[in-house]
């Protein structure tokens, strides 16, 4: 459903291996947050990683709340996936803490108007969302953009426990190859810095 995007022949979804004692290996779609950045850092084939989650947030608006869905990502998803951008700078638009990215429905649903870039959402948890940009409405078919964006940056509690969390996966993970990079040799090049994590007591129960 996304191979509109440019460069999408180079673009692959990480997934990982689950290995529980006496059960059969469980291959999931998910990585671990630490993960995302060793494979950045160690694996020579992959130009750019770029990684997603999901958070809600209660927003207070007026006297009422609403729930609303965000994907945790950083600006870096704007570079990797093709985003139509109305208001803002997209390149640097989750660069910062509580920063929000809102499609034009969503933008008009809080707001009123889509108007927004520099206005901000209360939350009841106490916290100050501040949108840096308004998108165009995502195609009903992608598998990959959203109506809501917030930065990874921000200090959400549940979030700071994954930061450092080897052992838990729960966020897709795309590799974008360099030019002339092969899955054949990238694969692995992440299999053998994942397992070098893990034998250094840093990654137990997951493989990539």
């Amino acid at each position: 459903y996304d191979s509109w995007h440019t460069g999408s022949e180079r673009t692959h979804l990480a997934w990982s291996t689950q290995l529980m004692p006496g059960r059969a290996p469980e291959p999931s779609p998910v990585l671990s947050l630490p993960m995302g950045g060793l494979l950045a850092e160690q694996v020579p084939g992959i130009e750019r990683v770029v990684q997603t989650g999901w958070a809600r947030q209660v927003l207070r608006l007026g006297e009422e709340t609403r729930f609303q869905p965000f994907t945790l990502t950083s600006s870096a998803f704007f570079h990797l996936f093709e985003v139509d951008a109305l208001a803002g700078d997209l390149s640097t638009a989750l660069d910062r803490p509580w920063s929000v990215v809102l499609s034009e429905t969503v933008a008009r649903s809080l707001f009123g108007t889509a108007d927004v870039v520099g206005r901000t959402l209360a939350t009841t948890g106490g916290q100050t969302l501040t949108v840096s940009a308004v998108v165009a409405d995502p195609p009903r078919n992608s598998s990959v953009l959203a109506e809501s964006y917030l930065s990874l940056q921000s200090p959400i509690p549940g979030l700071q426990r994954l930061r450092d969390n080897w052992g838990m996966n729960s966020f897709r993970t795309f590799v974008q190859l360099r030019e002339g990079a092969e899955p054949t040799t990238v694969i692995p090049a992440m299999q053998a810095a994942a397992a070098a994590k893990e034998e250094a007591g840093g990654a137990a129960g997951e493989g990539a």
